[in-house]
């Protein structure tokens, strides 16, 4: 009677590696033809930035409890998220350590200081606990950059108390004979006030630096079960 109960689960478990085992596809099939470097995607991901995307590489991590996201590392360690909208897609938590190849489009979270969440993506759903653990990872990483408005803005303000200066001093080289020391300060103030303003601009920016995290919206997956 033992060993009919031992063969029997035997039995049941080797049926159970080989429903594991194998190729398995999740959400839609893969349409690209060639994948990105993971490490590629990550040192440039701007040039990536909304563009659909395929990787290849190791799950180093999956979500525990809805499955909603994978990380795939590549032979460099460099590692991408790929999250999904809960219950779309769920990935099982046996695809940690397998080799997978997924497609999606890469998006941008910006956090502020305090780890809150600063921009909207469309089409993704936001977990509240995964970006705090996002924001904790971009932190951790020190991956703090400037926003390119803040950038575009402090320059323009700098080019306009530059050419309010200039201008000013154009008046002032015309109107040299009739000059006075009084048009001379009012000039200096104009120009002091435009600075003031520029240099107000980009401190509230810096005041407002965010940590930035990329990951791709994931529409379908391959996972290479061993």
């Amino acid at each position: 009677m033992k060993k009919v109960v031992l063969i029997t689960l035997l039995f049941t478990f080797i049926l159970s590696l080989n429903a594991i085992a194998g190729e398995k596809t999740y959400g839609d099939k893969i349409t690209t033809e060639k994948d990105i470097e993971i490490s590629e995607l990550v040192d440039n991901p701007e040039i990536f930035l909304g563009k659909d995307v395929s990787v290849s590489g190791t799950v180093v991590g999956v979500c525990a409890t809805r499955g909603c996201w994978l990380e795939l590392a590549d032979k460099n360690d460099k590692s991408i998220k790929v999250k999904v909208n809960d219950g779309e897609i769920i990935f099982p938590i046996e695809a940690k350590g397998q080799k997978a190849r997924v497609q999606g489009k890469l998006y941008k979270l910006e956090f502020d200081k305090e780890g809150q969440l600063i921009n909207k993506v469309e089409d993704v759903h936001v977990c509240s606990r995964h970006t705090e653990e996002d924001s904790d990872k971009a932190k951790s990483s020190e991956k703090v950059v400037e926003s390119d408005e803040a950038a575009e803005k402090s320059e323009k303000s700098e080019e306009a108390s530059e050419e309010i200066h200039d201008h000013h001093h154009a008046d002032d080289a015309k109107d040299e004979k009739v000059a006075s020391v009084e048009g001379c300060k009012k000039t200096a103030a104009a120009h002091a006030e435009c600075k003031r303003t520029a240099v107000a601009d980009s401190d509230k920016e810096k005041a407002d630096l965010s940590a930035v995290v990329y990951q791709i919206k994931g529409t379908g997956a391959v996972i290479f079960f061993d």
